[in-house]
This record gives structure tokens, C-alpha cells and sequence, in this order.
């Protein structure tokens, strides 16, 4: 009879124990509030409510490992860059830094922007953002007797160049071409 009793006031008990945790995790934003790279050309732009970051470079620039010179986040944040993109995802800070100067020695910021870059900033949530890197790429060219503009297909690698009626085309000196 007294294990009952025992048994009951320790079912009793444990049951007195299990309350509901109903306080939530406080609502901390994760916001990217500067982004720079190496051989950056224009302003960044950053879009909080689309989470995304937007950058130019100019031609001569090698996406494939392009080195982030600053990442500032809101304090609160960890930065978690899309491993298959880092060269070494590891030595990537989880941090905000404003410049290489305030990384250890063995950092790597080292990114592949060939494709927009997914980097997570987290706090007590997951915030997913986006980073786009657009590579401007001036293409010129420049024939004697030229008429009007060129007109640059880039997509299919096509040219198109008007000139003169009396320009042979069978001598057609070009003057300037990038």
C-alpha cells in the first residue's frame, strides 16, 4: 500500500514538472547592412525586404574566387556562406568584419560568384540572403566607313556592323575592337 502512495505522489509530482516552456525566442532580424569585394566598381545595393545584396565588377575581375573585403551584419547574426561556394568554408568568419585587417591570419574570404551566392545570417531564426555579383563587360568595335552603332549579340557571340555603301566588304579595315 505505502509503494502506491509513493508511486502516486511521484506520478503526481513528475506530471507538476512537466509545464510548457511558452516563452519564445526573441525576434532578432538577420540583416546584411554592408558587403564589399575585391575589384567592386559600383555603390552595393541592398534590397532588406528581397534579402539581397547586389554588386558590380568590371571585366577583368575572376569571379571563381573573388575575396569578400567586408561583411557587416547586425551584431546578433552568424554568417553561414554556402559551403560548395567558399573556398574554404572553415575559414570563413561566422562574424561580422569591416575590413581584412580585422580577420585572423588564416581567414578566407575567398567566394565563387559565378552564380548568385546564398549566405544565411543567423540568429534565434534562419534568415536566407542573396548575392548576386554582375560582371560589366564593355565590348566595343570600331570598322572604317562604319554607320551607326554595332549591334553586340552576346548571347549568341554575333556582331553586326553597318557601313557605307561604298565601303567593299571585301576590305574592311577594323580600327578598334574589345
Amino acid at each position: 500500500m505505502r509503494i502506491h502512495i509513493w508511486g502516486i505522489g511521484l506520478l503526481a509530482f513528475l506530471l507538476g514538472a512537466c509545464i510548457e516552456n511558452d516563452i519564445p525566442y526573441p525576434y532578432i532580424p538577420g540583416e546584411i547592412q554592408e558587403f564589399e569585394i575585391e575589384g567592386q566598381t559600383e555603390d552595393t545595393k541592398i534590397d532588406a525586404t528581397k534579402r539581397t545584396v547586389v554588386l558590380t565588377v568590371d571585366e577583368l575581375v575572376e569571379l571563381e574566387e573573388l575575396k569578400v573585403t567586408k561583411l557587416v551584419a547586425n551584431s546578433e547574426a552568424k554568417i553561414l556562406p554556402d559551403e560548395a561556394v567558399c573556398a574554404s568554408a572553415k575559414q570563413f568568419p561566422d562574424f561580422s568584419f569591416t575590413s581584412l585587417s580585422d580577420l585572423p591570419s588564416n581567414a578566407n574570404t575567398k567566394i565563387n560568384f559565378t552564380n548568385p551566392v546564398k549566405i544565411l545570417l543567423r540568429t534565434y531564426q534562419d534568415y536566407p540572403w542573396t548575392v548576386t555579383v554582375n560582371q560589366v563587360i564593355n565590348r566595343t568595335i570600331n570598322v572604317e566607313n562604319q554607320v551607326g552603332q554595332p549591334v553586340i549579340d552576346e548571347l549568341n557571340h554575333i556582331v553586326l556592323i553597318y557601313v557605307s555603301a561604298s565601303q567593299s566588304l571585301k576590305d574592311v579595315k577594323i580600327n578598334a575592337l574589345e
